[in-house]
């Protein structure tokens, strides 16, 4: 009867850790499909364009200044 206990404690203590690692294994998976908000956030900026507002990505604006012009 106390082995049959100890067995079943055993078992518990297997599927525990094992349920834990399984949790811990599927939100490093789902952290790679979830979208980095800040991220988004941060390589966007809102630009107003002939009256249209629009989300434009950081790394496509550039802006010329004018040369060779004297005010």
């Amino acid at each position: 009867m106390i082995e049959w206990s100890w067995s079943q404690k055993r078992r518990e203590k297997r599927k525990a850790a094992r349920d834990a690692k399984l949790r811990e294994e599927l939100a490093v998976k789902a952290r790679a499909f979830e979208p980095d908000v800040e991220q988004a956030l941060e390589n966007f900026t809102e630009l107003t364009i002939n009256g249209k507002r629009e989300r434009i990505p950081v790394e496509r604006i550039t802006i010329l200044g004018e040369q060779g012009k004297q005010g």
